[in-house]
């Protein structure tokens, strides 16, 4: 699948205006740039919401891109230090979403498309073993050798979306040790039983960071879980497997039997052993020394599910049309029965404890990151469950239309941090963007950190 046969909207043809310039540097072109998308990009639909919303997207996303031009002086990603309009760091995070952006907003542009390339190839990944250069520390500054499971997960989706997405053969082929020394060093570290499962990590042996948001010092500490298995990395992991596998083999680079065969195992350990036949529905995490699977952080709420990496692998990644039934016969439940929207990370929602903060950590009632409500979307899409496919959308789009103004939201709600749900939050406050039903909350009520069977 790549951006040709996946927009219903016509994208296409080269962007617009002038070029980007390199990474690190301002050219004549970048100096003069707008930065807009490319004229060539359409889209027409009967429900004028959604083709507005489209558009108020699209202007906060070119806003971003100015921005993180005008803060760092070089072009190729279009957001700074984790989505905020701030001057601290650039954050290897804002890549999540750059190689879809760049496919479908700015068409066949080759040099925007390169010079993203540049920072996912030759910055995120240590030329000489591919271990991951940018790593966690508290105060968030970088330190030799933190590393774990979930960041791994985040980064193979960045080389994953980048070749999957923008079709840069010439600039992929030449950087291909790149994805190639990662896949290696990632399950030697984090594969060290060769089951094809990835684990927790020894780095930071004693924070288990099981979903694919966050840093680890806002999940609570739990004791020995360094081979304890996340799956949302393991399904992330296959994925980048699965995709260096096939397109190393269609264009004959090295390596193409080792990456499909440690593909194959890993989508065989997920299917076997991370899915829960009586649930219908993937598991989160494996605690190893209790030798037991959970669908939440250490059973806090085993009702509960994992609706964004999940959503995802079971329409894109897996390949089994019931299972991804299954899951998006869930997500539909949240949405038409629950009325939840957008989609939560996991629902029902519910809090933990971490020694960091004085309030119960969570995510707001709704969610407030907006990648799982695209990959539920996608793997209703996928599924042909047109209904609730049509009604996120729309409702997504009401909402941006009321809003009007995403970048003015963005800056008024990070300026006044908002309480909901006994946690703080920040961000867009997402009480305007859904109208869900009340329900209960799991909540850890102890304050002191939790202690959990070792």
């Amino acid at each position: 699948m790549n951006r040709r046969n996946f927009l219903v909207a016509a994208v296409a043809g080269s962007a617009s205006g002038t070029l980007p310039g390199r990474l690190g540097q301002a050219t004549d072109h970048t100096l003069s740039a707008n930065f807009e998308i490319s004229r060539q990009v359409e889209i027409s639909t009967p429900d004028k919401a959604i083709e507005s919303s489209f558009w108020i997207a699209t202007r906060l996303i070119s806003k971003m891109r100015r921005l993180s031009f005008q803060y760092f002086g070089r072009d190729g990603w279009f957001a700074v230090s984790g989505g905020k309009e701030q001057r601290e760091h650039y954050d290897s995070r804002d890549s999540r979403y750059g190689p879809k952006l760049a496919a479908y907003l700015y068409g066949d542009d080759p040099s925007f498309a390169r010079e993203m390339g540049r920072w996912i190839f030759l910055h995120e990944v240590d030329e000489r073993d591919g271990h991951l250069t940018w790593v966690w520390s508290p105060g968030q500054k970088a330190s030799p050798g933190l590393q774990n499971a979930s960041w791994l997960g985040q980064i193979a989706k960045h080389f994953s979306d980048y070749i999957r997405y923008l079709e840069q053969d010439e600039f992929v082929g030449e950087n291909w040790s790149r994805p190639l020394k990662m896949a290696r060093w990632a399950l030697a570290n984090f594969d060290r039983n060769g089951d094809g499962l990835i684990e927790n990590g020894t780095d930071i042996p004693n924070h288990l960071w099981c979903l694919n948001v966050g840093e680890p010092c806002n999940f609570p500490r739990v004791p020995n879980c360094a081979t304890d298995v996340v799956v949302v990395a393991s399904m992330e992991i296959c994925e980048l497997l699965r995709i260096t596998g096939a397109y190393s083999a269609q264009r004959r680079l090295p390596e193409s039997d080792w990456l499909n065969s440690r593909a194959d195992q890993t989508h065989r350990a997920i299917e076997r052993s991370a899915f829960d036949p009586d649930a219908g529905y993937y598991y989160v995490l494996y605690r190893a020394p209790e030798r037991k699977w959970y669908h939440s952080l250490l059973g806090i709420s085993e009702s509960s599910r994992e609706v964004d990496i999940t959503a995802y692998y079971a329409a894109v990644v897996n390949g089994n049309t019931s299972r991804a039934m299954e899951v998006g016969r869930y997500v539909r439940k949240i949405l038409v029965d629950e009325r939840v929207f957008p989609m939560p990370l996991q629902y029902p929602s519910y809090f933990w404890i971490s020694e960091c903060y004085r309030d119960p950590y969570g995510f707001v009632n709704g969610g407030c990151w907006e990648e799982a409500y695209y990959n539920c979307v996608r793997l209703w899409s996928h599924c042909r469950m047109l209904a609730p496919l049509y009604e996120a959308v729309r409702q997504r789009s009401e909402a941006y239309v009321r809003v009007g103004d995403l970048y003015a939201e963005r800056r008024r709600s990070w300026s006044s941090p908002v309480r909901h749900l006994g946690g703080r939050t920040r961000g867009c406050d997402h009480r305007r963007f859904i109208r869900p039903r009340p329900r209960k909350i799991w909540l850890l009520r102890n304050r002191d950190p939790p202690q959990f069977p070792i």
